[in-house]
């Protein structure tokens, strides 16, 4: 009767307070990102929609392009104590894709433009197995932008531009409970609107300068929460339920007393949990990109980046829940800086070299760190190739992303050593009609 009270009272409190989810995402086209994604001060495709839209009053006519970014994530850990289990993330490859339209009529000073990218998203599994389990197991969104963008030539030299966003996200987030094959888990959904600006000025071939706002968006997560239970934890609670009828045979109403003074109901406790209406408000941040673009001849053209993400603004994190208990879901993730360098060579027969490093400032402090985002310093290494004739472009990438290890020592059961490895893929085509 211990043992069944103790497994009862931790599946009706289902502690869920060590969800995370999400992180921004910044390849939204490969030609930019073989450059380390240094292409504010450039913005010269379609894909300046995303990264600079000032960017498309360089273009002419009808342009297209389409892309899609794939990575594959792994995160090792390493427990503290030398008797526990180490584990790796689960494999698989996740995607995002990438759209853009761009119009600049002749002659004239106004361009327009409209892009569908991921600008936050993927997420992290880890198997059912790991010891941090009933911390954090799960964290996935889905994140698409929808933006439409108006930009003018303000003279020779001078570009600026705004745009509407709409953005919608899915997110799952997903956890132990008490033991191995139980789950506690909340799937939502939400719209929100926001906005972009940029800015770019050249005031001599040889150097350009470019400015990027990307507004807040306040998300609701609309959708349901759940818990399951495994095998063995329902077969416990119809065994101690079982005990609680035969004491109240036994007993009669005297055995509602006793039953109460040792924290178990009379009525028993439910063999599964039905799933409820669930709810959470979340803000993913405003970021903002300054870039400046060096092209010492029209062969080479050099750029470095500097990307603020204000996540100070993203706080803990209220799950309502139509019956059950509010959840607490801790972010207090803290602003932070990414560096971007990028250089690119172009050949007089259409193809074109780049290379690029990013270093991407941790956001999250260990007091709130969860293995659902391993959060680190991250390098990354980039390389890309492409081609570029009358009408036609294409550009392949690679990214390389690394993580030293970071060590969390919060004496919670997640616990340990965290080393982070990334590899990318990302493909763009282009036409000009």
């Amino acid at each position: 009767m211990k043992k069944f009270a103790l497994i009862s009272v931790a599946l009706l409190h289902l502690p869920a307070t060590g969800f995370s989810l999400g992180f921004r995402l910044a390849d939204m086209d490969a030609f930019a990102t073989g450059r380390g994604d240094a292409f504010t001060a450039t913005a010269d495709n379609p894909s300046a929609i995303y990264y600079n839209p000032a960017g498309i009053t360089q273009l002419d006519d009808l342009s297209l392009r389409l892309g899609g970014y794939g990575i594959a994530l792994k995160s090792k850990f390493k427990p503290e104590s030398e008797d526990g289990k180490g584990v790796q993330s689960i494999d698989k490859i996740q995607a995002t894709p990438s759209f853009y339209l761009t119009y600049h009529p002749k002659k004239q000073p106004v361009a327009f433009g409209v892009g569908v990218y991921s600008p936050y998203g993927l997420g992290m599994e880890y198997p059912d197995d790991a010891q941090f389990r009933t911390f954090a197991r799960k964290g996935q969104i889905a994140y698409l932008t929808t933006n439409p963008v108006v930009a003018v030539q303000v003279s020779r030299t001078l570009s600026v531009a705004a745009g509407l966003t709409v953005n919608h996200a899915q997110t799952e987030l997903q956890q132990g409970i008490a033991a191995r094959g139980d789950s506690f888990k909340f799937k939502g959904a939400g719209t929100a609107l926001g906005f972009t600006l940029g800015a770019l000025w050249q005031p001599l071939p040889q150097h350009s300068f470019g400015l990027k706002y990307h507004s807040a968006a306040e998300h609701t997560f609309s959708g349901h929460s759940s818990a399951k239970l495994s095998d063995q934890q329902r077969a416990e609670i119809r065994e101690g339920n079982a005990q609680i009828r035969r004491l109240q045979h036994d007993l009669g109403p005297a055995a509602d007393d006793i039953l109460r003074s040792q924290g178990l109901p009379p009525e028993g406790y439910p063999e599964g949990f039905p799933e409820e209406d669930a709810h959470a408000d979340l803000r993913f941040p405003q970021f903002i990109i300054v870039g400046y673009s060096f092209r010492p001849t029209p062969d080479w053209n050099f750029e470095v980046n500097v990307d603020w993400t204000d996540w100070d603004s993203l706080d803990d994190v209220t799950l309502h829940q139509q019956t059950s208990p509010n959840v607490v879901i801790p972010f207090n993730y803290d602003s932070s800086f990414i560096w971007e360098f990028g250089a690119t060579r172009y050949f007089k027969n259409g193809m074109h070299l780049s290379a690029g490093y990013i270093y991407s400032e941790a956001s999250v402090s260990e007091s709130n760190f969860s293995p659902a985002v391993p959060d680190s310093d991250r390098h990354l290494f980039t390389t890309g190739v492409g081609y570029k004739a009358a009408g036609y472009s294409f550009d392949i990438a690679y990214q390389l992303g690394y993580g030293p290890s970071r060590t969390i020592n919060n004496d919670t059961v997640a616990d340990g050593e965290y080393r982070f490895l990334s590899h990318a893929i990302t493909v763009s085509l282009g036409y000009q009609f």
